[in-house]
């Protein structure tokens, strides 16, 4: 699952590749990495909130675009790429709380 995430999210993949270059082996940022998403879902459970994908990368990527329609585009994939992974998650722990 953090594979995926490291893929698809941008927000996990900027702390991924942090790790990375700080000179950390893979399996370790992988670990970190999940570690990370955990205090994520941990935080949205106990607080009843949406996950907000907000990072530095992201941030200075909508700054600097040239068009709006660079923005739509961009905030509209991220937008998808949001529902995609909390509807995960919410697969995910529905299925972790019928084993339970």
């Amino acid at each position: 699952m953090t594979n995926c995430v490291i893929q698809h999210n941008s927000t996990f993949r900027v702390y991924y590749m942090k790790k990375r270059s700080e000179g950390q082996p893979f399996k370790k940022t992988v670990f970190a990495t999940a570690h990370k998403l955990i205090r994520v879902i941990f935080a949205m459970l106990t607080q009843r909130t949406m996950f907000k994908e907000v990072c530095a990368y992201m941030t200075e990527y909508h700054t600097t675009a040239s068009s709006s329609r660079q923005e739509v585009s961009s905030e509209t994939k991220h937008s998808s790429a949001q529902r995609g992974v909390h509807n995960l998650l919410k697969t995910r722990i529905s299925d972790i709380s019928t084993r339970i």
